[in-house]
């Protein structure tokens, strides 16, 4: 059957085979990164230089009452507007939030009081510089 094939028919077959090898060997890795990220007790929030959530596990999102519609969007604004609601002063939050962005070489570390009195220890740390601009876990 490989006789009949002709090279732009076989191309075809080895580049989808070769796509379907990458897919899955991406997955793999994707399952591996999901399972670490999940095996964590802290809650993880990652967000790229265009304010894209990259990842974020169950952790994260039980620690901050995350709504069902919250937990599957790549929005940060959204999803750090949540947090913000919760806190006593969310607008120093915010601000201390963004500080990894603007220095890229360290992060920050805050306690926060949210609304309800209990304490949360937050680690911000710039990662994955692009064009200047680093992203945040």
């Amino acid at each position: 059957m490989l006789r009949e094939l002709t090279g732009v028919t076989l191309g075809i077959v080895l580049g989808w085979l070769l796509s379907t090898l990458l897919r899955r060997l991406a997955g793999k890795r994707d399952e591996a990164l999901l399972a670490i990220l999940e095996s964590t007790t802290d809650g993880i929030l990652a967000v790229n230089a265009d304010g894209k959530i990259t990842a974020c596990n169950q952790k994260f999102n039980q620690l901050w009452r995350m709504p069902e519609p919250l937990r599957t969007t790549n929005n940060d604004e959204l999803v750090l507007g949540h947090v913000a609601s919760q806190l006593s002063d969310p607008e120093a939050f915010c601000r201390k939030l963004r500080a990894p962005q603007a220095e890229s070489d360290r992060g920050n570390e805050q306690i926060l009081e949210l609304k309800n009195g209990r304490l949360v220890a937050v680690h911000a740390e710039a990662h994955g510089v692009r064009d200047g601009k680093p992203g945040v876990v």
